[in-house]
């Protein structure tokens, strides 16, 4: 069976009618965690902007792929997501390595639920700063018109450990941005994002990119006074309807600078676990293989198995472990969590992997 992982990221006051329409379809499942998405505010008469901060939920859960796009439909329809800057939706194709997971997969009922036009050709980037360097980096998004992204706290685990003397003045906590973008667009903002966190120096952080299924994109880039009947946002997302697809946002990228070195035949391995179970399951894969993770919390909500409109449901804390990963060493580390219980009832693991695109990160050079 084909796997979608949706992700969502909403204004809160959006939460919670979204969460009662999914059970309603029968998702029982699905993990959130509070974020900020950054915008840029125009500020007075004499036109200076500044960076301000929207709190929202970001949530995400597994269906089956076949149904993906009326699901995201349906979470673009409910929270009028169509209305730039009231969040973003997308989708990407995953695989659950682990037999034990399969009953993370939600099996909704999407008969009768109407599909709306979603971009198809979309990239996903994840970046991972020190702790006070996110704005910076989200800027660049915001900076090229590609889309609003998202903001959130987390640790770091393993690569501080590998810098010497070094790692005293690198923070373990880390901000994580995450960004949807037109694939027109995702190598010009790849590149800006690695040049606005200095990522290909050592310990400034580590970027990647991921190929996405389906997406609607938060245009909102930026906010103030409108002088005319429509903001530039609004006017991009009429365009993209009327021609199908964002293609036509394609720009001229320049002619770029840096000799950048990139990773390739990387998978994103995510480890989604018990709180507290994390770093034992870090510690575990970093010696079968995996470089290091970036651990953020969350809480996954558990709903009854009713339809009714105002559904019961069961929070509990959990752990999310975004590892980056060669491909040979999936095997291994999969093996590695399984001797240390990881898919047991104690630490309940949930093992998603997907495929990457490519990374970016500080390379020390080779030894002679």
């Amino acid at each position: 069976m084909m796997i979608s992982r949706i992700t969502a990221s909403v204004f809160r006051s959006l939460s919670k009618d979204i969460f009662e329409a999914l059970s309603g379809i029968g998702v029982t499942m699905l993990t959130s965690f509070a974020a900020r998405s950054p915008v840029v505010e125009k500020s007075g008469f004499w036109g200076g902007t500044k960076i301000v901060d929207d709190p929202i939920d970001t949530f995400s859960f597994l269906v089956p792929s076949d149904v993906t796009d009326k699901v995201v439909s349906l979470l673009v329809t409910l929270g009028r997501l169509d209305l730039p800057g009231r969040g973003s939706v997308f989708a990407i194709d995953v695989e659950l390595p682990h037999p034990d997971n399969a009953n993370h997969v939600n099996q909704v009922l999407v008969d009768g639920l109407e599909t709306v036009h979603l971009s198809n050709d979309v990239t996903g980037i994840c970046c991972i700063v020190q702790r006070g360097q996110g704005t910076r980096v989200a800027r660049v998004a915001l900076d090229i018109g590609a889309g609003v992204p998202s903001v959130t706290h987390g640790v770091g685990l393993g690569v501080r450990d590998k810098m010497g003397l070094l790692r005293i003045a690198i923070p373990a906590d880390k901000e994580l941005i995450w960004t949807a973008v037109a694939s027109t667009d995702a190598e010009i903002l790849f590149d800006g994002m690695i040049d606005a966190g200095q990522l290909d120096q050592p310990g400034k952080g580590f970027i990647y990119m991921y190929p996405l299924s389906a997406a609607h994109l938060n245009m909102d880039v930026t906010r103030g006074m409108l002088h005319s009947a429509a903001s530039t946002e609004q006017i991009v997302v009429a365009i993209d309807g009327i021609l199908g697809s964002i293609n036509w946002r394609q720009r001229y990228t320049g002619d770029r600078k840096k000799n950048l070195t990139y990773l390739t035949d990387l998978v994103d391995f995510s480890l989604i676990c018990n709180e507290s179970s994390g770093d034992e399951l870090v510690a575990a894969a970093m010696a079968a293989g995996a470089a290091g993770a970036s651990i953020v919390k969350m809480k996954q909500l558990n709903f009854t198995d009713s339809t009714e409109v105002s559904p019961e449901a069961k929070s509990t804390a959990r752990e999310a472990c975004y590892m980056i990963v060669a491909r040979s060493a999936v095997p291994d580390i999969l093996d590695a969590l399984q001797r240390v219980g990881c898919f047991e009832e104690e630490k309940d693991g949930l093992v998603i992997t997907s495929n990457t695109d490519k990374a970016c990160t500080y390379l020390p050079p080779m030894a002679e």
